[in-house]
């Protein structure tokens, strides 16, 4: 089948069926339903379920899974209802809560919820990721202490031989920062000279430090932040080679060394106040973990 429009081209029914697996967007689904591919599936599988919206999850559920009133495939949702939900900037959307995917929808319930290690949910325990120390707050918190660190190798211990590091055995720094957050003008969005000046101090640091040996790079760090309008001000300050970007850009990657700009100096946290989002921001790093901030602030969150 060839869309002369966009000159893209899609396989045949009889092709298609010759592919003991089949990759697609959901959105994409639906071509795999126009070519008749109802009941072919056995198992469908979606990923990142939790970060996306449940129409969007039916399309594969309700075209390929389904016939009339009767399920004909597998159905598994993949994804961490603890981290970030789908995106959506319309408020008219969120009044009908499409910010809430299927998944999160769904473990709400009570045979998912009672449930938790039988046959309805699956929960992945072992984490390879993270440095114990720097996972250890989210898994106390999020996850009912049953996550396990299992990465020990040389890389993920890095952080414990920085020289700079107060607690050798815990790779994590909380540097305390009271100046100033301001809005910007005509706008939503904060930021905060003194924190992203403190970022460029640590990164500079980082830059001409040997880790164990190591020289660190700029593709080493992430810098993570809550608010676009930090995000830009780092931008300009910092090597291109250090990756910048806002918790919703960081879900589902990961650095050797993350350092957090949690930017709010005042009453309100705003973005911070999510869960979910600072569940990202504090499980991105391998081996080394900078959090900048106001702790007078942060110490309303819990």
């Amino acid at each position: 089948i060839r869309d002369l429009k966009t000159s893209v081209e899609f396989q045949s029914e009889e092709e298609l069926k010759h592919f003991p697996v089949t990759i697609c967007t959901l959105t994409s689904s639906l071509k795999f339903d126009r070519a008749g591919l109802q009941k072919h599936f056995d198992y469908i599988f979606i990923d990142e379920c939790a970060a996306t919206t449940e129409p969007e999850v039916l399309i594969p559920i309700v075209g390929l899974g389904c016939v009339k009133n009767s399920i004909y495939s597998n159905i598994v949702l993949i994804g961490d209802h603890k981290q970030l939900p789908p995106v959506i900037k319309s408020d008219f959307a969120k009044h009908l809560e499409l910010d809430v995917s299927l998944m999160e929808r769904m473990m709400k319930l009570d045979r998912y919820k009672s449930d938790i290690h039988n046959r309805y949910v699956t929960q992945l325990l072992d984490n390879y990721r993270s440095h114990p120390a720097i996972l250890h707050f989210s898994n106390v918190e999020f996850y009912d202490s049953k996550l396990r660190a299992k990465n020990e190798s040389d890389e993920v211990m890095l952080g414990t031989k920085w020289e700079e590091l107060p607690n050798k055995d815990f790779p994590i720094i909380f540097h305390s920062n009271k100046s100033s957050s301001e809005f910007v003008f005509n706008g939503t969005s904060s930021y905060n000279d003194g924190e992203a000046d403190l970022v460029l101090c640590y990164v500079n640091r980082l830059l001409s430090s040997k880790i164990g040996g190591r020289k660190i790079v700029g593709d080493d760090i992430g810098v993570v932040t809550p608010y676009l309008a930090q995000r830009e001000r780092l931008k300009r300050m910092l090597p291109k080679d250090v990756e910048i970007g806002t918790s919703e850009y960081y879900q589902g990657r990961e650095k050797l060394i993350i350092i957090i700009s949690t930017v709010k100096s005042k009453a309100n946290v705003g973005f911070l106040s999510d869960e979910r989002r600072l569940n990202v921001c504090l499980t991105r790093a391998k081996a080394l973990m900078i959090v900048i901030g106001n702790p007078n602030t942060l110490e309303v969150i819990y």
